[in-house]
């Protein structure tokens, strides 16, 4: 009200007052509640029936009830526009935290391992339950290490090797047979797929990781070669 009157009383023109007003209650309605556009209107009305008598500017055909009556009714208006934004933006917040259940859903309950990584450093960021399972490892447990810690140290430097590629972009994904550490001491045997989450235009700063044990077909495999040599013994 104060910045109303001093604008009225450097430049007593009609055209300035209104202006100024109108805007005042556009910047009302985008930073206020409805409650503070409410306030700000009544301020305003109770502003301009002082200010405009004082600064000499006369209301439009020397009505008085004009003023108040245009800024209630812009008020009003621009009171529904505000409504009409919250509600645009209370339905977007209702989707997007719809979308956002359903992948929690479909994150927690996936048959295999899923885990989102920082691509630089390595560190876990975000696991499933069945990445824990196959690991030993809590989920508070596996983001405070990185996927260094748990891959086999005759199996590391082919990763590293093949995270670089990715990271540089020479590659989109990899897969590929690993064996990892588990917190019991035991090593289990995983397929690990591994691709960047990224978006146009931007290098991938994290990547996925989905890995699924393995470890029953390895050792069937083992058992069958085991077997093998055996029978050409024999024969020999």
């Amino acid at each position: 009200t104060l910045v109303i009157f001093a604008i009225i009383v450097l430049n007593p023109t009609q055209g300035v007052a209104y202006a100024f007003l109108g805007l005042c209650l556009l910047m009302a309605s985008l930073l206020f509640t409805e409650a503070g556009l409410v306030i700000t209107t009544a301020a305003m009305l109770v502003g301009v029936s002082l200010a405009l008598p004082a600064g000499g500017v006369p209301p439009p055909d020397h009505d008085p009830l004009i003023v108040p009556i245009f800024l209630v009714m812009l008020a009003a208006l621009l009171l529904l526009f505000r409504r009409h934004l919250l509600s645009i933006e209370q339905d977007h917040q209702a989707a997007l935290a719809t979308s956002e259940g359903q992948f929690r859903a479909l994150f927690e309950q996936a048959a295999v391992g899923v885990a989102q990584i920082d691509s630089l450093s390595g560190r876990f960021l975000r696991v499933n339950q069945r990445y824990c399972d196959i690991t030993g490892y809590s989920a508070e447990e596996m983001c405070a290490r990185s996927f260094q810690s748990i891959i086999h140290p005759d199996d590391l430097a082919d990763d590293l090797g093949r995270m670089r590629r990715l990271i540089a972009g020479e590659i989109r994904e990899f897969s590929l047979e690993n064996r990892y550490c588990r917190k019991a001491g035991d090593t289990v045997w995983v397929m690990l797929t591994v691709s960047p989450m990224w978006r146009p235009g931007e290098a991938p700063s994290t990547h996925i990781a989905v890995v699924q044990d393995i470890t029953d077909r390895k050792r069937a495999d083992e058992t069958l070669r085991h077997s093998e040599a055996q029978y050409r013994t024999i024969v020999e």
